[in-house]
């Protein structure tokens, strides 16, 4: 039988080449060609991955007349051509050294007991609401513990821009910082330019939610989920707010978008079950700076919707005291920004507790402890945490300002580890815990019933890539551990593991301490959430945070905009 599991090096076809060989040939020619591209367009834009200036615009314009009118032909589907179009403009592929590829990231960390005593993780969602309502308000607020996930930094940009003055202090302690924010006192300022909101849909929505005060218009471009997000729900809704969401290219439901505001807003408001949970939530926060009273009925969303909702909004509302939204009926009353009392001048943010529970279940395949410290609330999610850990040989100890865990070998392990229901964020952690009960029995572990929305294909994945596989039989599931010639088999060893979210991303880094050198491909993705983490994991067992502070690069700290300059009466 022919093989043509490989393309030949030259990546180019060649006379006498099958057709399953002509197309794997042909991709790789596509990959040369595509970061050929991207390198170019990287050029083009100055060295950055997007840019709102003049300049770009009409260059971003221009490439897309020229690719409309070249691939006009090839589908009936406009919107496809776009979208196409739209995917290509934000590749950032990265050219190889030679015919190497980029080298994944080793998971090799050291399999000893652990002693962690740190800050944990904060609500990324939580700093960003706290940062609008500072802008919008004109106030002056410290928010402790904020790290620079994308999301924030993604709205310290775009506030920047509209006029808010942020900076980053050093914590009191390492890991840990503090982000300053002044807002205008006049106002956030949203019509002196195109607003760049990167690829965050919250920062977005505040953006809108917060400009409907006031007469004005505005115009924001993002990245590439924003560009391919459907904003129909959100451009059906404003208009009984006495504004209108117009898109820019035509027939695109996406970014870059123009914003127009007639600042009159409804005594009355029913809020449609439709719009994406980070609207709602910033809708809820937005109404706080809206200059008169409004009533938002929040009948039409499920009990859950609106939980999920109001979540990040407690912190908040509890800060607010008598100031914040009274429930009337189904809704919430607001009474407008003349009402609105002091924000705290400063604000330790909760820890991110679906961030937390990995972290919590180290001691469970290295030994040890680990202490989080930071406001941990009694939340639903705290409670499934608190259900899952129990069931395993842990100790969890939770306090108003820590949160810590260590092993319990008295309590035993359990047969099986089954939960009716788990937050999809946690699903990865399941498995993981699975893996580990699996290696502890030297087998596999037997699973009688999944969690509601459970993914098996996406589990499947991981499995093998963490040295284990899932098994069916009947209603039951069985995680099995690999012999090393399987695993090397199954496993992505060349680039590394693609991992979906940074939960699965976290999930490979616990079970790396079951099967040595697992790869990963896109280690970013949990920086993007958690920017301190791999530094922390890298340096496991405990080496003091304070040498691994005072050793880590400093991050660079957000600027505002530059502005242009024009002189007059310069010599020429």
């Amino acid at each position: 039988m022919k093989k043509f599991s490989q393309a030949p090096e030259s990546g180019k076809p060649r006379a006498g080449m099958g057709p399953a060989e002509e197309v794997l040939a042909l991709d790789q020619e596509l990959i040369r060609l595509l970061t050929k591209r991207s390198a170019l367009l990287r050029k083009l834009r100055g060295g950055k991955l997007l840019a709102s200036t003049p300049t770009a615009s009409a260059l971003e314009k221009r490439l897309r007349q020229g690719w409309e009118s070249a691939a006009g032909g090839l589908s009936r589907n406009p919107r496809f051509i776009r979208e196409l179009f739209d995917l290509l403009q934000e590749l950032n592929l990265q050219a190889p050294a030679g015919e190497c590829a980029l080298a994944p990231f080793n998971l090799a960390p050291a399999k000893l007991p652990v002693e962690m005593d740190l800050p944990g993780p904060t609500l990324e969602t939580s700093a960003q609401l706290w940062l609008a309502l500072a802008s919008s308000a004109g106030r002056n607020i410290l928010l402790e513990g904020a790290s620079r996930a994308d999301g924030l930094q993604d709205s310290i940009r775009a506030f920047t821009w509209c006029g808010t003055r942020t900076e980053w202090r050093a914590g009191a302690e390492p890991w840990q910082e503090t982000l300053e924010a002044n807002g205008p006192a006049s106002g956030l300022d949203m019509g002196q330019g195109a607003v760049l909101v990167g690829d965050d849909a919250l920062t977005l929505y505040l953006l809108v939610f917060l400009g409907l005060g006031k007469p004005g218009r505005g115009r924001f471009v993002g990245g590439p989920r924003l560009k391919a997000t459907d904003l129909t729900p959100l451009a059906h809704f404003i208009p009984k707010l006495g504004a209108r969401l117009a898109w820019v290219v035509p027939g695109s439901k996406g970014l870059p978008a123009t914003l127009e505001c007639s600042g009159l807003l409804p005594e009355k408001l029913n809020v449609p079950g439709d719009l994406p949970q980070e609207a709602l939530s910033a809708l809820l926060l937005a109404a706080l700076a809206w200059p008169a009273p409004c009533l938002l009925d929040l009948q039409d969303l499920t009990p859950e919707t609106r939980r999920q909702a109001l979540a990040p909004m407690r912190q908040i509302f509890d800060a607010l005291g008598g100031g914040a939204p009274q429930e009337r009926g189904t809704g919430l009353a607001y009474p407008g920004i003349a009402s609105l009392p002091d924000l705290p001048a400063r604000v330790t943010l909760e820890m991110d507790q679906r961030l937390c529970a990995f972290w919590l279940c180290l001691p469970l395949f290295t030994g040890g402890s680990v202490r989080l410290r930071g406001p941990w609330p009694q939340t639903p999610i705290a409670a499934e945490i608190r259900d899952l850990l129990g069931r395993l040989p842990l100790s969890l100890q939770e306090g108003g300002d820590y949160v810590s865990c260590t092993t319990a070998p008295a309590q035993g392990w359990p047969e099986r580890l089954e939960l009716e229901h788990l937050d999809p964020d946690l699903h990865p952690l399941f498995w993981a815990l699975n893996a580990r009960l699996a290696h502890k029995n030297k087998g596999a572990a037997i699973i009688r019933g999944l969690p509601e929305g459970m993914d098996s294909s996406l589990a499947e994945e991981f499995l093998a890539q963490s040295g284990f596989s899932l098994e069916q039989d009947k209603s039951d599931w069985r995680v099995c551990r690999l012999d090393i010639e399987a695993f090397k088999e199954r496993a992505a060893k060349k680039h590394g593991w693609s991992s979906p979210s940074p939960g699965w991303a976290l999930a490979l880094s616990l079970a790396a301490f079951l099967r040595s050198n697992l790869k990963l491909h896109n280690p970013d993705c949990v920086r993007a959430v958690w920017p301190n983490y791999w530094q922390i994991y890298n340096q496991l067992p405990g080496q003091s945070p304070q040498t691994a502070a005072s050793t880590s690069p400093a991050p660079i700290q957000p600027r505002p905009p530059a502005r242009r300059r024009i002189i007059a009466d310069a010599p020429r």
